[in-house]
């Protein structure tokens, strides 16, 4: 059995730190369909954790803490991941998230504990888990990445999940139809493909092509034989 954790960031909080304004709401929104995801794996049990976390006796598998940036510069986008300072093991599975979650948001990576707050997370050392990460989902402030978290949430939620999955090895029921879009994710992973755009996969370079189209060939998705350069590098086009 995997136990995951998913912290909502500043939710129900005490302290004066209440986050960017909409965040709390954008934290219980997305954690929701997180935990309804994750429902259709088996052995996997999931706690939707509020901001305070002292008194929790639970181990956990992963703690994740869901978190949204903000900006007085409106056109500020993007998304970062942090982990503890020195935690490998974290670092594995912040790894994998950037590149899950850039793969299918489609959003600018900023970086990993690209802040001191997120290499010292209070939460990290408030919770018992293998794995901690936090992931700042985009900019609040920014229309942009608003619309992405709070509309096309599916984008989001597919990002986390292909990360716990690949991480975890875990498996659907057997009543449960793999969710579309899922084979796309297993390709994103170690900066084999860096972005998706509508049926774009978006490559590091060149030299990315073949590995990219032999396994499109083993997952039976239909392509066309063809990259080439454009403005965000090399591309290929599924069919």
């Amino acid at each position: 059995m995997k136990k995951i954790a998913i912290q909502r960031g500043h939710l129900y909080t005490t302290s004066p730190q209440t986050g960017t304004p909409g965040e709390q709401e954008a934290g219980r929104h997305i954690s929701l369909l997180l935990q309804a995801e994750l429902e259709k794996y088996r052995d996997v049990y999931v706690d939707l954790l509020n901001s305070a976390l002292g008194g929790i006796k639970k181990r956990y598998d992963l703690f994740i803490a869901l978190h949204c940036d903000g900006s007085n510069k409106k056109n500020v986008s993007g998304y970062s991941v942090g982990y503890p300072r020195n935690d490998m093991v974290s670092k594995d599975f912040a790894d994998v998230l950037w590149a899950t979650y850039g793969g299918s948001t489609g959003l600018r990576f900023r970086g990993l504990n690209i802040t001191q707050g997120m290499s010292e997370y209070y939460g990290y050392s408030e919770i018992n888990a293998g794995v901690k990460v936090l992931i700042e989902m985009g900019f609040l402030t920014n229309t942009s990445d608003k619309q992405l978290i709070m509309k096309d949430s599916a984008k989001v939620v597919n990002g986390i999940i292909a990360a716990i999955v690949e991480h975890f090895k875990l498996e659907l029921k057997e009543d449960q139809p793999e969710p579309p879009g899922r084979k796309l994710l297993r390709l994103i992973r170690k900066g084999l493909v860096i972005g998706t755009e509508e049926d774009m996969l978006f490559l590091q370079d060149g030299k990315m092509c073949a590995p990219v189209t032999d396994l499109l060939k083993r997952l039976q998705i239909p392509f066309q034989v063809e990259a080439y350069p454009n403005e965000k590098g090399w591309a290929v086009k599924l069919s």
